[in-house]
């Protein structure tokens, strides 16, 4: 692990030249530096997860909050004309009622845990907005996360691989059998 990149999260290094790396060490050491870079791929492999969840809950956000975006709009353009709108919205789940909607300046948004507050149309569209805008940066950063973890999953599995050979390598020239050639 050396520098920190994304969220403050080490990145792997890559063993470019295996033999300098285990010139100290003998091939008892490298089950113990197998064990390491297992429990970084674990640890790399777990925020990953962690990741996608998250990325998971904002892309389910995001279409209802471009729909309430596009509902709030239509209610401005219905205000500023001064004609009422005829809709459908549902009561619950199959069950819908039709309802005439004056022009109105003033919208009620539920913000969670029990509360709703009630906007002005204008600033609501605006609140909205940045919440749409925000739900898909988080978006983009998840995504540039989850690459960086699956460049740093794969630097360690190749690191490990590498480990493993070099011991494959040393067994077989202590048991007199030449090592396969490259």
């Amino acid at each position: 692990m050396a520098a920190m990149d994304v969220a403050n999260v080490p990145t792997a290094t890559f063993l470019e030249d295996v033999d300098s790396f285990m010139a100290s060490k003998t091939i008892e050491d490298v089950d113990t530096i197998i064990g390491e870079y297992q429990d970084h791929c674990q640890k790399y492999e777990l925020l990953e997860s962690q990741v996608q969840r998250k990325r998971k809950i904002y892309m389910q956000r995001l279409p209802e909050m471009k729909k309430t975006v596009a509902a709030i709009k239509r209610l401005q353009k219905q205000r500023d004309a001064g004609t009422e709108v005829k809709t459908t919205f549902p009561l619950s789940d199959g069950v819908f009622a039709r309802a005439t909607v004056p022009p109105q300046s003033t919208v009620s948004l539920w913000l969670g845990a029990n509360v709703m507050l009630e906007y002005d149309i204008d600033e609501a569209a605006t609140l909205l907005q940045a919440q749409a805008e925000g739900l898909e940066k988080s978006i983009e950063r998840a995504d540039e996360q989850l690459g960086f973890l699956k460049d740093q999953i794969t630097t360690v599995q190749v690191n490990i691989a590498r480990v493993y050979n070099w011991r494959v390598v040393r067994r077989r020239l202590a048991d007199g059998i030449d090592p396969p050639k490259a």
